[in-house]
């Protein structure tokens, strides 16, 4: 019998965006949101801020060649077919922040952080500071940076165990991130590890 013909590998499939239950969830819903948004959920959620529609627009325009494409053409076989522009939003779009986690994680393990022991550290903000911070967002980024300069004193000042160091006197370095949940303005999550340059110097686990 004849070998079976190979079976191709790398084909592109594009995706289907407008069949996802959130695109039609978005599409049906956002202009009714916005119109009832400060009589229904600003006290509670904060004033309707505009990149919210702005984010859930370029999601509406992800993945459809009718908002854009590249022909993408191989020079081999003369083959081609049609890439759809992505929106490339964090966090909204499953598709693109899917993505943008891939290649940030990647760039974390293989430039970032030196192969040396790292710990999280899962802070939240206190419940009559959560208010504050829904009215002024600028405040959860303030809170961030002094969140680190008091992790950081406190790892370099005897930190650890029976008051050791953890980090022989050097500044630690933190990779951070704030996240957000409905009715939680969320804590700040900190990676936190030596600088590359200081791999000789791990922090203790």
């Amino acid at each position: 019998m004849p070998d079976a013909a190979p079976t191709a590998r790398g084909v592109y499939k594009p995706r289907r965006p407008q069949a996802s239950p959130l695109f039609r969830l978005v599409s049906d819903h956002l202009p009714r949101l916005q119109t009832v948004y400060d009589e229904r959920f600003a006290r509670e959620y904060g004033p309707w801020r505009p990149v919210v529609a702005q984010v859930a627009d370029k999601f509406l325009a992800c993945g459809v060649l009718e908002h854009g494409f590249a022909r993408i053409r191989c020079d081999a076989c003369a083959h081609e077919y049609l890439l759809a522009f992505s929106c490339k939003c964090r966090y909204f779009c499953p598709s693109c922040h899917a993505k943008r986690l891939a290649i940030w994680t990647q760039w974390l393990d293989t430039t970032l952080l030196a192969p040396v022991p790292h710990r999280q550290v899962l802070l939240t903000v206190p419940k009559r500071r959560r208010a504050c911070c829904l009215y002024r967002r600028r405040l959860l980024g303030k809170q961030e940076h002094a969140t680190e300069a008091e992790e950081g004193d406190h790892q370099t000042t005897g930190g650890g165990a029976d008051g050791q160091e953890l980090t022989d006197g050097l500044p630690p370095e933190a990779v951070a991130g704030i996240a957000h949940a409905p009715r939680n303005v969320g804590g700040g999550v900190a990676d936190r590890g030596q600088h590359p340059a200081r791999a000789q110097h791990p922090v203790a686990p």
